[in-house]
């Protein structure tokens, strides 16, 4: 999910947004929703310029950019872990990281709001219907909205996270390494392209953080990775940036940080 306003802004620096649905947890583990994203971009190779070509678009495919939101961006660090050179930059904003360090904050209880005074969470035969459909892949879910009533799936998951248990249920089978591209930082070295975190230094969710961003950029570094930058973000948490105000009325600091990003990935395509 990209918001509306970086959307219109990415579209008007002449970038085609190529949106990933890839498919959800618990119907396949985060392993396949990885691979999920490796197929879109794949797919962005070998089909799109054709599908677009009808509209007098060309498409260079040598120049690619991965940008994504929270999980988003952590999808984006995979698909730059890939080394591949047709990938010119990375933006990550708030991604979750070191999802195989038992000892990060994914896997441990959290106990603040508003995961951690929820209320445990058994789904009924119902619920796990909704949650995971017999008939239909879950490749899209609604974002939690203060003051409204959970649906099932978001009382799963905030369940999951309350209790340090959301890596463990979306990877069922512990390859942890898998789904961490922090793990290939080494391995890509100085193949790694140039790539740009967003920093909300509020960001308190299991797994994010300002703490966690600042340990990535210094083992990129390490790692030879010639270009890797911050933009921290005060007085913000995760997910600042998808209230609707935010690139439309709001043009402050929020936005003056997305913008950077997306700046970031416009000027090196």
């Amino acid at each position: 999910m990209i918001p509306r306003p970086q959307l219109a802004y990415l579209t008007s620096h002449n970038c085609i947004v190529v949106i990933p649905n890839y498919r959800l947890a618990p119907q396949v583990s985060a392993t396949t929703s990885f691979a999920d994203v490796d197929s879109a971009y794949d797919w962005s190779i070998a089909k799109l310029p054709s599908l677009v070509s009808t509209h007098g678009i060309k498409v260079d495919t040598t120049r690619i950019a991965a940008y994504g939101h929270s999980i988003g961006g952590t999808l984006a660090l995979h698909l730059a872990s890939r080394g591949i050179s047709s990938i010119k930059a990375a933006a990550a904003l708030y991604p979750c990281l070191f999802m195989s360090d038992k000892s990060s904050t994914s896997f441990q209880p959290y106990a603040k709001p508003p995961f951690g005074v929820a209320p445990d969470f058994e789904p009924t035969e119902e619920d796990w219907t909704a949650i995971s459909p017999p008939d239909v892949q879950v490749s899209e879910t609604a974002l939690l909205v203060p003051g409204s009533v959970p649906a099932a799936r978001n009382r799963w998951q905030m369940t999951l996270i309350k209790n340090g248990r959301l890596t463990s249920a979306v990877q069922p089978g512990g390859d942890y390494a898998a789904i961490d591209p922090t793990t290939r930082f080494r391995q890509v070295g100085a193949s790694w392209p140039p790539t740009l975190f967003v920093s909300p230094l509020e960001d308190d969710i299991p797994g994010c953080g300002d703490e966690y961003i600042r340990k990535a950029v210094d083992e990129m570094k390490e790692a030879g990775a010639k270009e890797v930058r911050i933009v921290k973000v005060a007085y913000s948490a995760h997910m600042f940036d998808i209230v609707p105000m935010v690139g439309t009325s709001d043009l402050g600091e929020k936005w003056l940080a997305v913008k950077a990003a997306m700046d970031f990935v416009i000027e090196r395509l």
